[in-house]
């Protein structure tokens, strides 16, 4: 019995064209996510369901805007020729009211008072001032939009001892203007 000696090969190795292409990479979650949407409902699908999204806001953009209440803060500049003298933010909402004096202060033993003049003729007394205020005013918050919008400030200079009575004893005018939406 002889022994076969013949050398032993290595087993054979069946390769394919794509054996030496580089192994596949990992494909990130959107991905797969976009492909598979792609292939189960198509672009029109995709592109109409986006159109029926953004329509959606656009409707509800245009829903608040048009029922948002308009009460939001008023601006005047009350002004003696050349230049502004005084500057005014009211709120009605809240009756938050700002004034800013950007003229000399009044003289010595004057003050001067804030009013609001409505279109019927009553004059409303907002604030006594000398310098710069920040308060709230229950005149402000009874008042509505319309109102407002047809009233004017002035300012007036009276005594410093004057009364606090909400009705004007015919003060000297030194400013006046127009209220104006901010």
């Amino acid at each position: 019995m002889a022994a076969d000696l013949s050398p032993s090969l290595p087993p054979p190795v069946f390769r394919t064209p794509f054996s030496d292409d580089p192994p596949p990479r990992p494909v990130p979650p959107g991905v797969r996510l976009a492909r598979a949407v792609r292939e189960r409902v198509g672009p029109r699908a995709v592109a109409a369901c986006l159109a029926v999204a953004l329509a959606g806001l656009a409707i509800a953009f245009a829903y608040r805007e048009l029922t948002a209440p308009r009460s939001g803060p008023w601006m005047s500049l009350l002004q003696a020729e050349p230049a502004p003298a005084v500057a005014v933010r009211l709120d009605p909402s809240t009756g938050f009211l700002k004034v800013r004096i950007l003229a000399p202060p009044p003289p010595a033993g004057t003050r001067h008072a804030l009013w609001l003049v409505t279109p019927n003729g009553g004059s409303h007394l907002l604030v006594r001032f000398v310098g710069q205020v920040d308060m709230t005013s229950a005149v402000l918050r009874r008042m509505d939009r319309a109102a407002l919008a047809a009233s004017t400030l002035e300012v007036t200079l009276e005594a410093a001892e004057a009364t606090a009575g909400g009705v004007a004893s015919a003060p000297e005018v030194v400013y006046r203007g127009r209220l104006i939406a901010d």
